[in-house]
């Protein structure tokens, strides 16, 4: 049985072919003391590997670790079935992607943070790792822009996005954009721009990933991938703002494939300097979707 006899946490972690990493990530989350009594939900969306089994075998020693298996490899859809369908009454909710390891203390230092802050409705982790982390660090405190690897989020927020049917767009690439924007309360450009007293970040909750290696293949299929999705949301995130205008947010719509149907132009093949090749197969996976090919 759980107990939650001090404070009611919850954590949602999201996984797609992460079996390589997930341990990891579990083995992190369980080392913060103060969420060893809590529910972790790991949502494995759409796995083609074993991330499920390699979970499955290791919750039989933790109870507290639940498995959901999501058909659809979409997170924006795991998300929504969390909040909508999974998330427990909760204080406060922890969000982490499944390939990233969270220092200790990262859920405490979240939640101290939250709570410190009345206005505040969402709390932001730091990244730990990478090259460019000191400048990605910057840039997310300054504009006030929470990264999907680690977050949290109060629990009276998510009822209320619960209770107005608010859900992202499935398809929709970079649901941490938008939980941004939910959070500060505006679906536009501005909100990802310009700082919050909605949104707050943790100095000491740390993340950290593995870095690209050029020495491992499978890093060059991943980096490429990235690249790619940053690039649809590229012209996702326009395209849904633009539409937003003068609507409200129970008019978001269902998933990107409306969205792209109710704009009234669609991006085209265009030269774009050396980002040309990666930029024509985000336009490509836009059209596809659609079915406008030309």
């Amino acid at each position: 049985m759980i107990n939650t006899s001090n404070k009611k946490w919850s954590v949602a972690i999201f996984a797609h072919n992460e079996a390589d990493n997930i341990l990891r990530c579990l083995k992190s989350v369980l080392s913060q003391s103060e969420t060893q009594n809590f529910p972790i939900h790991v949502l494995a969306n759409g796995c083609r590997d074993n991330t499920a089994q390699v979970v499955e075998k290791f919750a039989t020693q933790y109870p507290t670790i639940q498995l959901v298996i999501i058909n659809m490899p979409d997170k924006a859809n795991a998300w929504n079935h969390y909040a909508h369908h999974i998330a427990p009454e909760s204080e406060c909710h922890f969000f982490i992607d499944g390939d990233v390891v969270i220092e200790a203390k990262a859920f405490t230092e979240l939640h101290k943070t939250l709570m410190a802050s009345p206005q505040a409705v969402a709390a932001g982790g730091l990244p730990a790792s990478g090259r460019s982390r000191a400048v990605w660090s910057r840039r997310m405190v300054s504009m006030g822009r929470l990264a999907g690897n680690l977050y949290a989020l109060r629990g009276d927020f998510l009822v209320e996005l619960r209770e107005q049917r608010i859900f992202i767009p499935v398809g929709l690439v970079g649901e941490d954009f938008f939980v941004t924007c939910l959070a500060k309360g505006r679906l536009d450009f501005d909100s990802l721009n310009y700082s919050s007293q909605r949104v707050v970040f943790a100095r000491n909750a740390r993340f950290s990933f593995d870095s690209f290696s050029p020495k491992k293949p499978k890093h060059w299929w991943a980096y490429l991938n990235r690249l790619i999705r940053y690039q649809v949301r590229e012209y996702q995130l326009p395209m849904l703002f633009l539409f937003m205008q003068g609507r409200t947010r129970q008019e978001i719509p269902a998933d990107v494939q409306a969205l792209y149907r109710q704009v009234g132009q669609l991006p085209g093949y265009r030269w774009r300097g050396r980002i040309t090749p990666i930029d024509m197969i985000a336009v490509w996976k836009i059209r596809h979707t659609t079915g406008k090919w030309i």
